[in-house]
């Protein structure tokens, strides 16, 4: 059984931010930029390979990429 926030949160899949409210879990008070999580990805070897050889003719690490294409995705994702 899903609690409410997760169906408020999934309810408003997909509507502009203007129309979701202030009720999402990254608007809790309390919340800090500085703090840093970890997310372990897995991927196939080759893919890997690959990610290594491409951050290798880039300036920033693996992890500014990475962070930089997530942060691409959820800004298109919900519509900011």
């Amino acid at each position: 059984m899903e609690s409410p926030d997760v169906k408020k949160f999934l309810n408003d899949a997909g509507k502009p931010v203007e129309e979701m409210g202030k009720e999402y879990p990254w608007e809790e008070p309390g919340l800090r930029d500085d703090v840093k999580k970890k997310v372990l990805v897995t991927m196939p070897e080759k893919q890997k390979m690959k990610l290594d050889y491409i951050i290798a003719t880039k300036p920033e690490s693996i992890n500014q990429l990475i962070n930089n294409l997530i942060d691409g995705w959820i800004i298109k994702e919900l519509k900011i």
